[in-house]
């Protein structure tokens, strides 16, 4: 149940994540400065991060049987 929620949660996280990401695209058109592209690199590690231990949670939970 525990695993539910955690990815759950990781869920959350990565769609906000996401929205940011695509505003930040958006964005980057008219502001083209360092700044904004090592924050967008930012964030989709962020994602990717989140995005792995989402699949880590799940491949666990199949092992587990649960």
């Amino acid at each position: 149940m525990k695993n539910k929620t955690e990815i759950r949660d990781l869920q959350e996280e990565h769609k906000k994540l996401d929205r940011e990401t695509t505003d930040l695209e958006k964005g980057r058109n008219s502001d083209r400065s360092t700044t904004t592209k090592y924050s967008l690199v930012e964030l989709k590690k962020a994602k990717l991060a989140i995005k792995d231990k989402i699949n880590f949670l799940r491949t666990k939970k199949k092992k587990n049987g649960n």
